[in-house]
């Protein structure tokens, strides 16, 4: 028997995408969450990108996984609320395959080319996988 695990990238994506529709504020308005950062000159104003990976199986059909999630605005103050804003609802997920959700470090100021704020959050994640 093989245990499969799903891709938790899209998971992710659409979680926080679902969450900052559902919240009337406009840190969360016009958003983009994906996967790969825009190229240089067709920015969104904010944007949100995730890169997840895989570690260590903890016991049968139960994996440790982990994501960076960066978050990018034009000014110092909707970068720091837009990713608190996320480390927040990024708790939230928790349902399958994803049955923990923590960030254990973030949001962390790091630089990027000016005009462009950057955020950055680790979020450590426990997933559950299905027999194949």
């Amino acid at each position: 028997m093989a245990i499969i695990f799903p891709d938790i990238e899209p998971v992710i994506v659409a979680h926080l995408v679902d969450r900052l529709a559902d919240i009337d504020d406009p840190i969360a308005t016009d958003v983009r969450v994906g996967t790969i950062k825009l190229p240089p000159g067709s920015e969104a104003s904010k944007e949100v990108i995730v890169t997840a990976s895989y570690g260590t199986t903890l016991q049968h059909m139960v994996r440790e996984a982990s994501a960076v999630i960066e978050v990018y605005a034009d000014d110092y103050e909707t970068a720091s609320e837009l990713a608190l804003l996320v480390g927040a609802i990024i708790t939230q997920i928790p349902h399958d395959p994803i049955k923990r959700a923590i960030v254990t470090v973030g949001p962390v100021r790091t630089t990027e080319e000016p005009p462009r704020e950057k955020r950055t959050l680790s979020v450590d994640f426990t997933v559950k996988g299905t027999d194949f």
